[in-house]
């Protein structure tokens, strides 16, 4: 089920973050405190690592994919700067495990989400334009070569807004 981050309040979310503190158990571990809706639901009911700007994904308690996302000053978009899944675990459907939680997020909370492809990584750029294009992601103009500049609205709930 998870928790509603539109409707908790200060005091829940204190509380929330002393049982993750306790259940991380290490003092090596340090995860970042945010007030951030969107980035709370990615940690509490999706169980990513938040350390800075990266958010750590796990899959089977493997730590394989890393998500660098930062909120712009306007609230309402999300930068997602890089998404890494490790070398040796690419091509299993992670990425696209984690792009849906992201997309599915972004519709819950209204937010917009830009990118810039890039080749850096080992990833083909022409692959990865059409990889983001599945999950709504609008090619908007191309940077340099193979940096492609994208951008995702949210889906509007109808139901939501007709009432």
């Amino acid at each position: 089920m998870g928790y509603n981050f539109l409707e908790i309040n200060d005091a829940q979310l204190a509380i929330l973050e002393h049982e993750r503190e306790q259940q991380l158990n290490t003092q090596w571990i340090v995860e970042r405190r945010t007030l951030n809706p969107f980035f709370n639901d990615l940690r509490f009911n999706h169980g990513y690592l938040y350390l800075g700007d990266n958010f750590i994904g796990s899959t089977k308690k493997v730590y394989d994919t890393s998500v660098t996302m930062t909120a712009m000053p306007n609230n309402k978009t999300i930068n997602l700067s890089l998404l890494r899944v490790l070398d040796d675990r690419r091509n299993n459907g992670l990425g696209t495990q984690t792009m849906n939680i992201i997309a599915d997020l972004a519709d819950k909370y209204q937010k917009d989400i830009r990118l810039t492809t890039t080749g850096m990584y080992g990833s083909d750029p022409d692959r990865l334009l059409e990889f983001y294009q599945r999950f709504g992601f609008v090619y908007v103009e191309t940077h340099d070569k193979g940096c492609y500049y994208m951008k995702r609205h949210p889906k509007v709930d109808t139901a939501i807004h007709l009432a």
